[in-house]
This record gives C-alpha cells, sequence and structure tokens, in this order.
C-alpha cells in the first residue's frame, strides 16, 4: 500500500484512540484518519472517522495489489482517496451517505518525530523509559523531557493507555504540576513530551541533599506538593500515585508528574472504582489500596 505523504497530511492523526476521535470530531462532515487495532490481535490498520449526522462512523481502508479502497473505487494511495471524495462529494458509501466536508487538523498538542532529538536516558521503569532530549517547534529548540513506552507490544489498551496519560496533563497547567507539550503519534513509538525539571525525583533529591535542607524547605516542599494535588482534584483528577519518586524538582520547587495511573473522575461521582487489572501496578512503592482488584479511590485518597 502507498502510504507516501500520509505521516504529513493535515487529516492524518497517527495511533489516536477513539475517545480523542471523538472529541476532535464535533461538526457535520469533518473527517480525518487514524490508525488502530480493528480487531485485537489482527494488527494495526487505517480507518477514516467521519462526523455526519450526528453520528461518529469509522470505515476501514482496505488495501490489495497495491490499491486502496473503501467499498468499491480502487485508489493508488490514501491521499488520492481522500481528495477524490473531498472533491466530489461521492458519499464514502452508499449505506452511510457520509461525505467529506472538512478536515480535522492536526492539533497543536500532536508533533511529529521529526521534531524530537532523544539524547541520555534519565530513568526507566517496567513500562517505561524517560530521556532527555531536545524538541523543535517553530525553529526553537526546547529542552524536553521525553517518556518512551517500553517493551509491550503496541495495541489498542496500550495505545489508550498512553493517550490517557497525554489526555489528562494536556488539560493541566499549575505551577506544582509538570507540563506536557505534546505527544508524537503519527507511528511508533509513541512519545510523550514533558516538561524536564534540572534536579529530578524528589526522592533522590532528598537522599542526596535531604541533610542540607531546613525544615522551613522541607515544608515548602509539603506544600507545593498539597497545592499541586488541590489543583488536581478541583479539576477532577485523581493521581492514584502520589510518592517522591513522582515528584520531580527544579530551583527547590516541587512539581507533580507520572500519570499513568490517573483518572478523571465527575464531581458527582464519588469515587473511582477499579473493577479489573489489566496493566502492572507498583505494588512494593504504593498504598494498601492497590492489594486489592477492587480498589475504590476517593479524591482525598491522594494525600496518602
Amino acid at each position: 500500500m502507498n502510504n507516501l505523504g500520509l505521516e504529513f497530511a493535515e487529516w492524518y492523526h497517527g495511533l489516536l484512540p477513539r475517545k480523542d476521535i471523538n472529541i476532535l470530531l464535533s461538526k457535520h462532515g469533518q473527517f480525518l484518519v487514524r490508525e488502530t487495532e480493528v480487531k485485537k490481535g489482527e494488527g494495526l490498520q487505517l480507518v477514516l472517522s467521519v462526523k455526519w449526522n450526528d453520528k461518529t462512523m469509522h470505515f476501514i481502508i482496505r488495501h490489495v495489489d497495491g490499491k486502496v479502497f473503501i467499498e468499491k473505487r480502487q485508489f493508488s494511495s490514501i491521499c488520492a482517496l481522500i481528495r477524490y471524495h473531498l472533491v466530489s462529494k461521492d458519499p464514502i458509501t452508499d449505506q452511510s451517505g457520509a461525505v467529506l466536508l472538512h478536515a480535522v487538523p492536526r492539533q497543536s498538542w500532536e508533533v511529529r518525530h521529526e521534531q524530537i532529538e532523544l539524547h541520555e536516558l534519565l530513568g526507566e521503569g517496567a513500562m517505561s523509559a524517560v530521556y532527555k532530549g531536545i524538541f523543535r517547534d517553530d525553529e526553537r529548540e526546547k529542552q524536553v523531557a521525553i517518556k518512551v513506552r517500553k517493551g509491550r507490544r503496541l495495541d489498542r489498551e496500550t495505545v489508550e493507555q498512553i493517550c490517557r496519560e497525554a489526555r489528562i496533563m494536556r488539560r493541566l497547567e499549575h505551577p506544582n504540576v509538570v507540563r506536557l507539550y505534546g505527544i508524537a503519534i503519527s507511528k511508533e513509538p509513541i512519545m510523550l513530551l514533558m516538561e524536564l525539571l534540572k534536579d529530578g525525583s524528589l526522592d533522590v533529591f532528598l537522599v542526596t541533599k535531604g541533610s542540607t535542607l531546613s525544615i522551613r524547605e522541607k515544608l515548602y516542599f509539603c506544600l507545593d506538593i498539597a497545592s499541586g494535588l488541590e489543583f488536581l482534584h478541583n479539576n477532577g483528577v485523581i493521581h492514584r500515585d502520589i510518592s517522591a519518586r513522582n515528584c520531580l524538582v527544579e530551583d527547590m520547587c516541587v512539581k507533580i508528574s507520572d500519570f499513568n495511573l490517573s483518572r478523571e473522575i465527575r464531581k458527582q461521582d464519588e469515587k473511582y472504582k477499579m473493577t479489573r487489572l489489566k496493566q502492572n501496578l507498583p505494588i512494593r512503592f504504593n498504598i494498601g489500596y492497590y492489594l486489592s482488584p477492587m480498589a475504590s479511590h476517593l479524591l482525598d485518597e491522594d494525600l496518602f
């Protein structure tokens, strides 16, 4: 299949999952192309998603003998397929009647891998590694921390987990919460670009410099974390993994990081219940609630 130029097409959103797609497709006739695991275990496939008559429709883009098609008409490339339907206004399928009217462009938080340069490894855990690196945006260079998923095969569940973390982080702006600059999701590996704090994690900082800190300085650290938590809870986010290793330090200011286990909760909800465990949890380092597969998480449990 000829995918030449696909990654640079304004309507191509890479591996972005359905929950994000449903947010982006807000108006009649809007469309985009993405890649997803349609059936578990069968690998990634390209899908055309269209908003039509208040419904979000998804059409698998099939390929055979070097040609691509959705229903009958075949094209030499996906770009040619999209161009034809956008200009001709022919329905994508006879049954759906859906027509391509407006492309949903790449969002400001969707960055290309070509804009990223990985440098030295800062740290790694069971599920991801974090590197120091460079992010080039509009001819400007910015030092960033880059989180890269490790090991596990990139299936729909894994993509959704990574994008949930990005979705939570991209709406959070607070002096005591690590900022997300963007996500590179047009191809593997998916990368999260975050604020780089030069003094590293709080647990290591306390081991190496804790004896030189005054009680007042340590109390200010606690105040920073409490301020960040208050902001998260006021915005309907439970972190679920608050610890010194998940807080970062720079210039004696502490910021909360690592939202891998975080969840959004509506204000009318009393608690979030984790009914199934589909990922590894750092039980050794966490509170007792993680020992139960039916663990419920109240907003104020982040205070542990």
